[in-house]
Order: structure tokens, then sequence, then C-alpha cells
């Protein structure tokens, strides 16, 4: 199932892509919990560099992201078409969301 970007008026940052690639979702699996804390983890950095007292490296690891994707809770956003480790341009994780929501996103 793929979504595409709208158009946007804004510059790209990247001045030789010519349009938005496509985003794909897809619900989280075990094989990925290494980039979901990866993603994490450079989020915590990001914040830190930038003088924000938020979240912390390490502070959320393994165990945690995968009792959210047991729970069905973490979907995973990729932009283009390569997949693999790095390629994952996004997750959210929604506890209590509504699952019919989810479903119809991953199906199209």
């Amino acid at each position: 199932m793929t979504h595409t970007s709208p158009s946007s008026t804004e510059p790209s940052l990247d001045p030789l892509l010519k349009s938005p690639p496509a985003l794909s979702f897809r619900r989280a699996g075990e094989s990925d919990l290494t980039e979901l804390v990866r993603l994490r983890d450079d989020a915590a950095r990001w914040q830190i560099e930038r003088g924000i007292d938020q979240w912390k490296p390490g502070e959320l690891g393994p165990e945690h992201f995968g009792a959210r994707l047991r729970a069905g809770e973490v979907w995973i956003a990729t932009a283009g078409r390569v997949p693999g480790p790095g390629s994952c341009g996004g997750t959210t994780s929604r506890p209590g969301a509504s699952s019919r929501r989810w479903r119809a996103m991953s199906t199209g």
C-alpha cells in the first residue's frame, strides 16, 4: 500500500528532487526493533543538540518498542522505493488509536 505525499509550495530540501517521494506505511514487526530504537535515539540526540530537554538516548529500548508493536501500535513510513535499514522515514505509535483507521491505511 502506498500513499503519495501531497504537493507543497515549500521548496524541497533536496534541490534535485523533482516531486515528493511516495510514502509507504506498514505495521512494524519484530525485525524493525533495531531501527525503531535507532530512530528514537537519533531524534533524542537531535533535540539535545538544539537545547531541547525532552527525550534521552537509550531511554526507550527494544523492550518498549516490542511491547508497543505487539499491541499493534507502531507503524513505519518509508519514502521512496529502497526498503531496508536506514530507509525508514518515520514511525508513529498511537496507544489506544483506532485500529480501524490504521487497517484502512494498510489496505489502501
